[in-house]
């Protein structure tokens, strides 16, 4: 059954061919804007860099969600979803989704910034230890991010809600993801602290988004 719907919510989501093309024209230029306004005249510090990754993955992860409830809601298929499956299971199934999506938007920028920035060769050649630093918040952000969008799905003022509930919340998970990440590039060094703080972020999304799904939001 997970397989089904994981296959269901991935054409779904594929249903625009243009879609992935779009989000990695969007990064490259965001990254491009910040290279040419901020690295003009000096390098940019470790923090400055990573401040700047996150701050791309948070855009494009709130696009990300936002079209997956707009297809999902333009094409009925919740409803369907709704009386075939466990509703737990399928706020797995779309965090699960949004998580890929945002390890590929990760993988691609990491790249894109060791080939943009100066000090971006640093942030490529140690990508898996970054990523691993960085598994814990992008989960945060897609149980997070999944869980608000279904609550404002529920509401007359979806287009409003979901930002304005996302982007203060999301602000601990970037902070502490930042700080992580930074640290690692800077002394080479896990703080240890930050991602299990992290990880338990991604617990109490998780738990909350379990328990709205099934006993207040349907």
């Amino acid at each position: 059954m997970f397989k089904s719907l994981f296959i269901k919510e991935l054409l779904l989501l594929g249903s625009a061919k243009n879609r992935i093309l779009s989000f990695l024209i969007l990064l490259l230029s965001l990254l491009f804007i910040f290279h040419f306004s901020l690295e003009r005249n000096s390098n940019l510090n470790f923090e400055a860099l990573i401040g700047i990754k996150w701050a791309s993955i948070f855009i494009l992860s709130y696009i990300l969600i936002g079209q997956m409830t707009e297809d999902e809601t333009e094409s009925e298929a919740y409803k369907i979803t709704r009386l075939s499956i466990p509703i737990g299971l399928e706020f797995i199934v779309k965090s699960s989704l949004v998580f890929m999506g945002l390890i590929f938007i990760f993988s691609f920028q990491s790249i894109a910034i060791g080939i943009l920035f100066e000090s971006g060769s640093k942030v490529f050649s140690n990508f898996f230890s970054t990523l691993f630093i960085s598994v814990p918040g992008l989960l945060s952000l897609s149980f997070l991010g999944v869980l608000l969008s279904d609550l404002s799905f529920q509401t007359e003022k979806k287009e409003l809600l979901l930002p304005v509930l996302l982007i203060p919340l999301s602000i601990p998970v970037l902070l502490m993801s930042i700080s992580a990440e930074t640290k690692f590039l800077i002394s080479e060094e896990y703080n240890l602290s930050s991602v299990v703080l992290l990880f338990s972020f991604s617990i109490l999304y998780l738990s909350l988004g379990l328990i709205f799904k099934e006993y207040i939001l349907d």
